[in-house]
This record gives structure tokens, sequence and C-alpha cells, in this order.
């Protein structure tokens, strides 16, 4: 959308008392080819608030074995509605760390800083990713998060495959939420809509996977 119109619709919102940060959207795009391969696309929206700490820059790590390089698209809108879009040639790129010394990885990095953070300022990013190869062809398991640290108005995800793809998507820990399923031209999507996600719970670290 135009930024005049994103500025008057986050103007509209009341602000979140004792929020940093308020989430306006959240959503996941994965679509299936026949070969299992996978093209996924998150997408985000969010108000500053009071503080940008945390929320700068934007990440995406992405195994070279069988991922291409992520596409990182963002632009900053000010509460002026003045538009600041990301600039490619300050996204920088590194070896992606996992925490054990003793074990070596191929895994990269990318790195976005966002322009002109401040209160009011509302940020949108999308970061893309695709399979060059599968990452098993027999199947495999994908998960997503849907919650965050912050409120968020507006999350969806949709999951777009061939009907022959034998593909099954579930909504754990949320209940009262039905899907809506369209087949088009041999392809099932399959769109998950949830309004107004409250923040995630704050885990004690160390409890099992069970808990």
């Amino acid at each position: 959308a135009a930024p005049d119109e994103i500025r008057a619709s986050a103007v509209a919102l009341p602000v979140e008392p004792g929020t940093k940060v308020r989430g306006l959207f959240e959503g996941l795009e994965m679509a299936f080819d026949e070969q299992a391969r996978v093209t996924r696309v998150y997408r985000g929206a969010y108000r500053i608030e009071t503080d940008p700490e945390g929320w700068d820059p934007l990440t995406a790590t992405w195994p070279p074995w069988h991922q291409a390089r992520p596409e990182i698209r963002a632009r900053v809108i000010d509460k002026d509605g003045t538009e600041h879009w990301l600039d490619p040639t300050t996204i920088g790129e590194y070896s992606s760390e996992d925490g054990d010394d003793l074990v070596y990885g191929d895994n990269r990095m990318l790195r976005a800083p966002l322009p002109t953070l401040g209160p009011g300022a509302v940020v949108e990013y999308a970061i893309t990713t695709r399979d060059t190869e599968p990452f098993f062809p027999a199947g495999q398991v994908l998960s997503f998060r849907i919650d965050r640290a912050v409120p968020n108005l507006r999350t969806r995800v949709f999951v777009d495959a061939p009907e022959s793809l034998a593909l099954r998507a579930v909504l754990v820990g949320l209940t009262g939420i039905e899907p809506t399923v369209q087949l088009t031209s041999g392809r099932r999507r399959t769109t998950f809509d949830i309004d107004r996600m409250i923040k995630s719970e704050e885990f004690e670290s160390g409890r099992p996977p069970d808990a």
C-alpha cells in the first residue's frame, strides 16, 4: 500500500501500554512443487511504540546445499509518512554459528540493517527462501511458530501444494480455528487466518521438550 495509507492505518491504532513494539501482521506462504521443493515467503509488519531494540536487523539463515540465497525486502515508514527502503548493498553475509564449538556446518546468515527506526515508525518486510533440492525426498516435517514476543493483530499461514503430494497442514496449540481449503488446477491451498494473537508466554529455560 502507499505510505500514507500505511501511516493512517497505524496512527488509528491505540498504543499498547508497556509495549515497545506492536505486531500488525505476520504471515508465511509455503509453496511446494512436484519434487517437494519449497518456496517460503515470510511477511511481517510492526509498529515501533517506544524502542526498536531487538527488532533490528532482519536476519535470514539458509543451508546452501539445498537452498538458494534468501531475498530480503523491507521498508520503514516514518511517523510523518516518509518511506525508506532497505538498501540491498547494506545486507551482510556471515557464517551461521550453531553454538557448538565441536560442530562445523556450511549454514549461512544474512543480516539486513533497517533504516531510520524510531517511535511511530512502521516496518514491513518479506523474506523469500527457495529450495534448489528437496531437503529429504521421502518426506519431512516443517514447523513454523506463529506466536511472537508482542501482541499481533493478524496472522496468516497458507500452504500451496500439488494435490498429488501427500501433505498435511496442522495448527497446534490453538483451538476453534478451521482452515479454508481451495482446490484449483490440481493444487490444494490450505489457509489459516488468526486474529489478535496475544504475546507468547515466557518459558522457563531448561524445561523438557514435552513441557
